[in-house]
């Protein structure tokens, strides 16, 4: 906003913001008047027909569930069922993360760390209960996933396919950090219509993490025009809790992410 020399707003600019907050109110205001207006004769017939505008549609819990998807909590259980808990672990402070090489029969080939828990035990266990996977069943193509990612706390584990980079000369390849991300969140994304969506809209978010990739506060940058995918990205980033680590073994420290419905 400019100021004029004085060092006050200017009247216009000062009512701006109070007009933009009060617009709903005064459209409303406004159609009520207009169905009023004009001569008097049949004005009470006209009230007694008004019926006031309806108010804007809330958070829609029924276009959300609980359930996760069906192709993630095939992959979690098949995992969940081979685990052994110990009997005692020191406290995990962070998931631990593997990206599982798997065959085209589905066996698990490969089983590699790519981040620790914290707690030795746990990520033992963890693995040894994704190489018991006797085998990973198919996706949407009909195909097992080539490659899975897998993070894990005592409370959570979540699997999900995921694209990897080739290493000419150095074995098996590795996700880029953004597939990393994907592959987090999106066993956690609940939304029960997403065929019902317009195109594939996409919303922004801001997201604060600590150095072990504690999501601390995410919110919207920009919106996808769908209020109820805005609110589910979000859950989804609250409740997946904990995003990958970088390279360096360090979360940077806001990042920001945009989020589609269909993938």
């Amino acid at each position: 906003m400019q100021r004029m020399q004085s060092g006050k707003m200017p009247r216009h600019e000062e009512n701006r913001g109070c007009r933009k907050k009060t617009a709903a109110v005064v459209l409303t205001t406004l159609a009520m008047i207009a169905g009023c207006a004009g001569p008097q004769q049949g004005a009470a017939a006209r009230r007694a027909d008004y019926s006031p505008p309806q108010p804007p549609k809330p958070y829609s819990l029924a276009r959300h569930k609980d359930a996760e998807p069906t192709d993630s909590a095939a992959l979690r259980h098949l995992i969940e069922q081979a685990l052994q808990r110990p009997t005692a672990t020191a406290e995990a402070t962070r998931p631990t993360e593997y990206l599982v090489l798997v065959a085209p029969q589905g066996q698990p080939l490969e089983v590699t760390l790519l981040a620790s828990s914290g707690d030795p035990t746990w990520d033992r266990v963890v693995s040894e209960a994704i190489r018991k996977v006797p085998s990973f069943p198919a996706g949407r193509d009909g195909k097992p996933p080539a490659n899975l990612l897998v993070f894990a706390t005592p409370s959570r584990i979540t699997a999900s396919p995921v694209p990897v980079q080739p290493r000419p000369g150095r074995g098996a390849g590795r996700p880029t950090y953004a597939d990393r991300i994907a592959a987090a969140v999106r066993p956690n994304v609940r939304y029960a219509d997403v065929d019902a969506i317009q195109g594939n809209p996409a919303v922004e978010l801001n997201v604060t993490l600590s150095p072990e990739g504690k999501v601390i506060e995410p919110f919207v940058v920009r919106s996808s025009g769908v209020e109820d995918w805005d609110v589910a990205a979000m859950v989804a980033l609250l409740r997946t809790g904990f995003l990958p680590r970088d390279i360096d073994g360090r979360a940077p420290p806001r990042l920001v992410l945009v989020m589609r419905p269909k993938y």
